[in-house]
């Protein structure tokens, strides 16, 4: 029986990666990892595990295989998602569970953008951090916030901004509930259903 398709090549990312001493949280460095097979769909969702241990998974060689979704790891932050694991990886789709404020980093869209085969992005929130420039289209992000929010986002000083909220008409994508805080202005707070067949 072959493996994985894409599993056990070298990874040519491997060779720009800069390792960043994440380990501000020990506990982020024993998420559990899963590759959730589905007939030929193939999913990841790493929690959070941190870009110092990406790079132990994935290189010298891919040991994971290519993917048809991405659950982008860590909530978007900058501590996760590198180049060697996120190209190697060449997902058609990812998800990010991101809250307005809560991860989302420019630098996390940079690699995204850059990937080999991505096709579409999702989003739970707009990412105030990484602003007009990386954020994906409306139409891809489950809770938006509304144009005078947004406004005051972007042209307040960091100190000075707004919380990322808006009134509940303004969220779309699925109904749903969710867990967890959530900003009283996301209230119904809509989430991201993923269908595989």
């Amino acid at each position: 029986m072959a493996g994985p398709p894409g599993a056990g090549k070298p990874n040519p990312s491997c060779a720009g990666f800069e390792p960043r001493n994440t380990t501000q949280d020990p506990d982020n460095g024993y998420s559990v990892g899963s590759v959730i097979i589905y007939g030929r769909f193939r999913t990841i969702d790493l929690g959070d595990l941190y870009w110092d241990r990406e790079f132990d998974l994935m290189c010298p060689t891919n040991r994971v295989g290519t993917v048809g979704l991405y659950i982008v790891s860590h909530h978007g932050s900058n501590l996760s998602g590198s180049a060697a694991l996120v190209h190697a990886l060449q997902p058609r789709v990812a998800v990010m569970d991101n809250g307005g404020r809560k991860s989302g980093s420019a630098s996390t869209f940079a690699v995204l953008e850059s990937s080999p085969g991505l096709e579409d992005l999702w989003q739970l929130h707009w990412s105030a951090s990484a602003g007009t420039e990386h954020n994906a289209p409306d139409a891809f992000i489950a809770n938006v916030e509304d144009a005078a929010t947004l406004a005051s986002i972007l042209t307040a000083p960091p100190s000075d901004r707004p919380p990322a909220t808006a009134p509940a008409s303004q969220a779309r994508g699925g109904s749903g509930g969710g867990r967890g805080n959530l900003n009283s202005g996301h209230t119904p707070a809509y989430w991201i259903k993923v269908s595989a067949e």
